[in-house]
């Protein structure tokens, strides 16, 4: 904020400078993007509500069923290692890839989901999202996920799910392609983008944008910059309110196989359990009788 010359010997470099006048502003520039934002998800949410049950029927002819898998594995921080397969954590913002946490509890409902990867590497990559998967010599996957090597607890689980989507076969998301690209923005919005100098928002048309959409590498920056849910997590939504029990897709970092679950669409035969031995008082298996007494105690 100061204008005065800094003496060319001083160790210290002008990076910035920048006036009162300038800080309110930008304070206002902010919430017209935020409020564009909210405008844009509320209009797009609309739409939704009006097809949700042909949204719904859409998602269950596209899903795969069942889904069974084998040696995957689960990480949680060492305070909850005798509850590994809570989806509890879920819930805390900025949530996950496919879940929405507790941001806006009265105009966005939140929903919990419990992700694990197939193999270790996978695992410590999303969990500590490290932005390059090529790993240098001499370090491994945990030591560019900065995660203490003493403060996490990683499980081997089995399971077996009655209804998945399956990102890895786009085609099967064709008919409920079809729905959403017949959804319209209003014309304020799109005023106010322009007014912005923001590219005008648009309604997903092809499979390949869809796709895109859906494994967005940098898809927090929605929900923690702007406030409002990501397209990937606004699709989990889509898909945890149709009743289906999980998605699966390719980790970013490794393009190994991950599975958001969603335990609250259980059905009887639906589980996921740790394999091999575990401490007494730890719970090593979670279903449709049990999954929301798990999340209480997380």
């Amino acid at each position: 904020m100061s204008h005065c010359k800094l003496d060319p010997t001083s160790p210290l470099f002008l990076l910035d400078q920048f006036s009162i006048k300038d800080l309110d502003q930008w304070e206002e520039q902010k919430e017209k993007i935020l409020r564009y934002h909210w405008d844009l998800y509320s209009a797009l949410a609309y739409e939704r509500k009006k097809i949700s049950d042909q949204l719904h029927l859409a998602l269950l002819e596209g899903a795969c069923k069942p889904y069974e898998f084998e040696g995957w594995q689960r990480q949680v921080r060492y305070k909850y290692a005798l509850t590994p397969l809570s989806p509890k954590g879920s819930l805390f913002e900025p949530g996950g890839r496919f879940n929405i946490p507790q941001m806006n509890l009265e105009q966005i409902p939140s929903f919990p989901a419990l992700y694990i990867a197939e193999d270790k590497e996978t695992v410590l990559q999303e969990a500590g999202q490290h932005l390059d998967s090529k790993i240098p010599k001499g370090l491994s996957a945990l030591d560019l996920s900065l995660i203490r090597k003493d403060s996490i607890s990683i499980v081997s689980v089995h399971g077996e799910l009655q209804s998945i989507i399956d990102l890895g076969k786009l085609k099967r998301l064709k008919p409920f392609l079809d729905l959403i690209k017949n959804f319209s923005i209003p014309k304020n919005v799109l005023q106010t983008a322009k007014k912005l100098g923001i590219k005008p928002p648009g309604v997903v048309k092809n499979l390949k944008v869809l796709g895109e959409q859906l494994l967005e590498p940098n898809w927090r920056s929605a929900c923690m910059q702007l406030d409002v849910p990501a397209n990937c997590q606004i699709f989990g939504q889509l898909v945890s309110s149709a009743g289906i029990e999980g998605i699966l897709y390719p980790s970013k970092f490794t393009r190994k196989n991950c599975l958001a679950i969603y335990p609250q669409n259980f059905d009887l035969g639906s589980f996921i359990a740790v394999k091999g031995d575990a401490p007494e008082s730890a719970v090593v298996r979670l279903d449709a009788e049990n999954w929301k007494s798990l999340q209480a105690t997380f």
